[in-house]
């Protein structure tokens, strides 16, 4: 059942879920949802085994949040604490044999994202925080365990690696579909806002680009909060303010893609980059 925020049991339940997606990757079964994205058995089977650990009525999760009464779970985002998961944040990598996906819990508290952890198992890649610090561990391994994870684990650090016009720009699915940027800088698409934290953090991206729903952020924005990175939306508001609030994400019911950005969003590096990098993003619809 869901408690305060507790470093390793949330290793512990990203470890279980890396099993889970582990054994079914090779062979997933398929299908194509009311929005045109893909969901696996893996997406499924991982949220359930997180509905089971923490309590169904604590979990707010993009394959089971229909299944909760809306005024219910408004109350618990503003005023309660509960977690917010995406089994799977990358599906289209993991169902085409791709090591780009990851699991994600973040961990809401009073309409606020106060904790996160990521974990990205065929990279061997983990981010979590506590209490105002943000771990990191680089394994080298694809699918580490505890030991192989806890040996590297340190504190992260604040971005040092300049801006320039060399630096990579970090594109979401959105804006490579139906968006233009005009600058010169490098881009790249991962499909998976999770690993695209993480390149952040690895300072091998000094921005990104996301209109992503609630359950892709919610456990790495935390751990981007403790690092000094900048964000901006196109109206200046800040998404590492952790806020959870209808003037940043759709929490209407009704809305067309509930939990979705209200606004494309850029997370970066430096103040500078954000400033160079944003007037050259264009959504042509």
């Amino acid at each position: 059942m869901l408690t305060d925020w507790n470093k390793d049991r949330i290793l512990e339940i990203l470890l279980e879920c890396a099993r889970i997606a582990h054994r079914i990757k090779t062979d997933p079964l398929i299908e194509i949802k009311d929005d045109s994205t893909p969901v696996s058995n893996a997406d499924r089977e991982i949220e359930e085994y997180l509905n089971n650990s923490f309590g169904a009525e604590n979990i707010l999760g993009e394959e089971t949040f229909e299944r909760r009464d809306w005024t219910e779970l408004m109350e618990q985002l503003y005023h309660g604490k509960g977690l917010i998961v995406d089994p799977i944040d990358g599906t289209a990598n993991f169902i085409n044999r791709r090591s780009l996906w990851a699991i994600s819990i973040g961990y809401a508290e009073n309409g606020f994202l106060k904790e996160g952890a990521v974990f990205a198992p065929e990279r061997g890649e983990l981010m979590i925080s506590e209490a105002g610090t943000t771990w990191f561990a680089v394994t080298g391994k694809s699918y580490p365990d505890r030991a192989e994870i806890l040996k590297v684990l340190q504190p992260a650090h604040s971005p040092t690696r300049a801006f320039g016009k060399h630096s990579c720009c970090n594109l979401s699915q959105s804006m490579t579909k139906s968006g233009i940027f005009t600058g010169t800088n490098p881009v790249i698409s991962t499909g998976s806002c999770v690993c695209s934290g993480l390149d952040l953090v690895l300072e091998k991206d000094a921005v990104y680009m996301s209109y992503a729903k609630l359950w892709d952020l919610a456990g790495i924005l935390p751990c981007l909060r403790n690092l000094d990175f900048y964000a901006s939306d196109r109206r200046g508001r800040n998404l590492l303010d952790c806020v959870i609030s209808p003037e940043t994400y759709c929490l209407d019911q009704a809305a067309k893609v509930p939990f979705r950005l209200c606004s494309p969003a850029w997370i970066g590096n430096s103040r500078e980059a954000l400033e160079t990098i944003i007037p050259q993003c264009i959504f042509e619809n």
